[in-house]
């Protein structure tokens, strides 16, 4: 059964689908003002299925939904966070005209969203948010700490694609400043930068190979058209010679010829079983080194995997240390928060019960007015009496049932409170989780390259020495040749 919220989010795509361009925006602009925060979450919570449908309604409206980044409830920034993600894959600039303004908010939270919102985009668009990396370092000295931790995540990513040129920049940038945690903060980022600069290095020494490879082709080719000039001059001189000695030589020549080709059939099959030999031993020794090159990078492999294993352990642990700590101080807040609960309730009956006592002895000073009035007319004061004692009931059963509606309503403020808790954590965990898939899909990326280049380099070379025994043994069967 669809709340009242799903079905003012459903009229929108409605109103898409009927092609109402003015209405759809006029709608989702007034629900996302809207003062009950259950709407403004379930249209939060479909901001991208509405990009999906017709992108010009986020488009005209992303102003608006970036002012909602100072929400208090922690559960909707996030969430709004979580919401624009897939917008800004889509569409990189389309958050960025509004960034220069949001950095220098002084709502924390907008500055932390908008550093966090850059980040999603530098993971696959980097160019797009490179001019903002001066801001970003600035921002590691933001007056919030986690503001500053977003910077550094984020420098992070762009370290990925330009760590030569950030790295000066924080080199500055922490030289002029005497804030140890912050230098720490920088430093962070400095030490991410290591294993990107090993990666561009090893590509580095690839394109060198590869380059002295293409120019080894280059003078084998050459080296090959000369040796085709060679026997095409040989094989000249060798007819011509043969066509002055024809005559004489005919009988002799077939004579010859005769026993030329019985020896050349042996020397072929002699030949093609040292071809055979040297075939399999060429081949011996390519497995071997296959083998040898195939161990040494599962080796490499094997070591990075582990190192990769304990750096991802080690972040996990550090990160349950946190959130346990943080839980803990949760608790104690709930319980001291609790303990006041209680004393004002204990306060509020004390001061109910005092009440009551001031209503029973004016009720007693009554009653011994009645009391006296009875003296008059017996008949009068019993029914007085009894018309007092059935007031007395009303007003404590009336107290009680007030003292267990506060208690049923105190009870659900709770739980609700311990529920949106709870949802924020499970926000604040997504968003950790992706951020470290897109690290790791990143580290395998890069991996995953370097691996077929040095693939492709070992084939090149395998093909080379291949390719020079060849013509080796094509000279030593030539100069055999003339000799036979």
């Amino acid at each position: 059964m669809s709340t009242p919220a799903q079905s003012e989010v459903s009229r929108i795509f409605g109103l898409i689908e009927e092609k109402k361009m003015k209405e759809s925006i006029d709608l989702t602009g007034s629900l996302l003002d809207s003062k009950d925060p259950n709407v403004r979450e379930a249209i939060i919570n479909n901001l991208s299925k509405i990009y999906d449908k017709n992108p010009a309604i986020i488009k005209t409206l992303v102003s608006k939904i970036l002012d909602h980044l100072n929400e208090k409830d922690d559960l909707l920034r996030y969430s709004i966070v979580l919401a624009m993600k897939p917008i800004c894959d889509a569409d990189p600039g389309i958050i960025l005209p509004f960034y220069h303004d949001l950095i220098k908010e002084k709502d924390p939270n907008k500055r932390e969203s908008i550093i966090r919102l850059v980040g999603f985009i530098a993971r696959d668009h980097p160019d797009v948010v490179k001019e903002y990396i001066p801001d970003l370092i600035s921002s590691l000295a933001d007056e919030k700490e986690f503001v500053q931790d977003q910077a550094v995540e984020t420098l992070k990513i762009l370290g990925r694609r330009f760590s030569r040129e950030i790295e000066p920049k924080i080199l500055a940038f922490l030289a002029a400043l005497t804030d140890v945690e912050i230098k720490k903060k920088g430093e962070t980022v400095l030490k991410s930068f290591v294993q990107v600069a090993t990666l561009e290095k090893e590509q580095l020494v690839t394109k060198e190979i590869d380059a002295k490879s293409k120019e080894l082709e280059l003078k084998q080719k050459e080296l090959e058209k000369k040796e085709q000039e060679l026997k095409a001059k040989e094989l000249e001189e060798k007819a011509k010679e043969l066509e002055k000695r024809k005559q004489e030589e005919e009988r002799r020549r077939i004579e010859e010829e005769k026993r030329k080709q019985e020896e050349e059939r042996r020397r072929i099959e002699e030949e093609k079983r040292k071809q055979e030999e040297e075939r399999r031993r060429i081949e011996e020794v390519k497995h071997k080194q296959e083998e040898e090159e195939r161990r040494r990078i599962e080796e490499e492999k094997r070591k990075q995997e582990e190192e990769q294993r304990r750096q991802v352990e080690k972040k996990h642990r550090l990160e349950e240390e946190e959130r346990r700590r943080q839980e803990e101080e949760k608790a104690r807040e709930l319980q001291r928060k609790l303990e006041e609960l209680r004393k004002k309730e204990e306060l509020l009956k004390r001061e109910e019960i005092r009440r009551k006592e001031e209503e029973l002895a004016q009720w007693e000073a009554e009653l011994s007015k009645k009391r006296h009035d009875e003296q008059i007319t017996l008949a009068g004061q019993k029914e007085a009496e009894a018309k007092l004692m059935e007031d007395l009931k009303q007003r404590e059963l009336a107290i009680k049932n007030l003292e267990q509606e506060l208690r049923l309503e105190e009870l659900k403020r709770k739980e609700e409170q311990l529920k949106r808790t709870q949802e924020v954590e499970r926000k604040k965990a997504e968003l950790k989780l992706v951020q470290h898939e897109l690290e790791l899909k990143a580290l395998e990326l890069a991996q995953e390259e370097i691996k077929n280049k040095e693939e492709a380099r070992i084939k090149k070379e395998m093909e080379k020495m291949i390719e020079t025994e060849k013509q080796e043994t094509n000279q030593e069967q030539q100069k055999d040749h003339p000799q036979t």
